[in-house]
């Protein structure tokens, strides 16, 4: 009768730890889901405050158009918003400051130095 109470009792405490260790190794990979998560979210927190952000700058039209020969356009060039400014009168384009800033000096030298300076 006494081994066959030991042997119930090894029985259940063997249980009782394979539960335990079930339990553990659950709450492990669950702790590891948890910090991998949570590592993804602060990195994307950061690098959204590290990022620059998007300049809107809005230019007249006349002064938007390269090229010499080219009559002026009513209509922004693409990827710009039009934007009247109705103080002035004048048409606006509006767009990302990078490409107003590349359009607008690629004029100004365009406009300063025509082909006949530097003959290729």
């Amino acid at each position: 009768m006494e081994s066959n109470k030991s042997i119930r009792e090894e029985k259940s405490q063997f249980t009782f730890q394979k539960t335990l260790l079930i339990v553990l190794i659950s709450a492990t990979v669950v702790e590891l889901i948890t910090l991998l998560a949570l590592a993804g979210h602060w990195r994307q927190l950061r690098s959204d405050k590290m990022a620059p952000k998007k300049s809107i700058m809005c230019h007249p039209l006349r002064k938007l158009i390269i090229e010499s020969g080219e009559k002026e356009s009513h209509q922004c060039p693409d990827g710009f918003k039009e934007k009247v400014n109705e103080t002035e009168e004048t048409k606006l384009c509006c767009g990302a400051m990078s490409i107003i800033l590349n359009k607008v000096s690629a004029k100004i030298v365009n406009d300063k130095y025509d082909e006949d300076a530097f003959p290729g």
